[in-house]
């Protein structure tokens, strides 16, 4: 399994170096609810500081639970694709009746002549939805700005590299696997971006453990591959 999703945070408070951000976002969501903001925030900042992982840990809360309904960097974003997408999840309730979050990640891409019409099916979404739009992007001045300014604006800042220290040593802690003091420094000193580091201490640690167990005259090949998904992933 890839320890991305493995550890995304489950909770706003496990959220690492965003925590004022993450408790802004909580504290808007809240106040929408209450009717007394904006209908729409924008999450942004570098890539891999906790920006889609805040959305989905405050959506599963049990305090909140909301369904997110993502618009990702997959689709197109045409006038029509985002209204058809978004724009009616934007005005029901989900069948359970649960509440919804209408998450538009990589934001930044409506930028341009491509947008064809992206820009203000958004912000027809935004003065007409019943549930808290959400867009995500890792550089705000790109937000068309007549949807930047429909929009409260929060700021996720890059991660310290102590704290994506912190991280990977307590990954590799749960996962009972002893771990390289110089590879979690290394790791750490390239990677600010957490998803990536994260990746990056998997494929070493993968790549260590396939190099030690192939050495071994007494391990099975069918036993060696199966051992090292169950432990940490599969190899592809």
């Amino acid at each position: 399994m890839n320890w991305t999703e493995k550890y995304r945070p489950k909770t706003i408070k496990e959220i690492v170096g965003n925590t004022k951000a993450a408790e802004d976002f909580k504290r808007w969501i809240e106040d929408f609810e209450g009717g007394r903001v904006k209908k729409a925030s924008i999450l942004y900042g570098p890539p891999g500081v906790g920006k889609t992982s805040c959305v989905y840990a405050l959506a599963g809360e049990e305090e909140h639970k909301y369904d997110v309904i993502e618009l990702n960097a997959s689709d197109q974003r045409t006038y029509k694709v985002i209204k058809r997408i978004a724009g009616s999840a934007s005005k029901t309730s989900s069948l359970e009746g649960k509440k919804k979050i209408i998450l538009l990640d990589e934001a930044d891409n409506l930028h341009g002549n491509a947008d064809r019409g992206g820009a203000k099916a958004i912000g027809e979404i935004i003065m007409g939805t019943r549930h808290p739009v959400v867009l995500v992007a890792n550089d705000l001045s790109k937000i068309p700005t007549g949807v930047k300014n429909r929009c409260k604006k929060i700021k996720f800042e890059q991660i310290k590299k102590s704290s994506i220290s912190k991280v990977l040593v307590d990954i590799c802690e749960r996962e009972n696997i002893t771990f390289d003091e110089d590879a979690i420094e290394g790791i750490s000193e390239k990677n600010r971006d957490l998803r990536a580091a994260i990746n990056d201490l998997q494929l070493y640690l993968l790549e260590r453990l396939i190099s030690a167990l192939r050495t071994s005259q007494f391990m099975e090949e069918t036993f060696f591959w199966g051992w090292i998904t169950e432990r940490i992933g599969p190899t592809s």
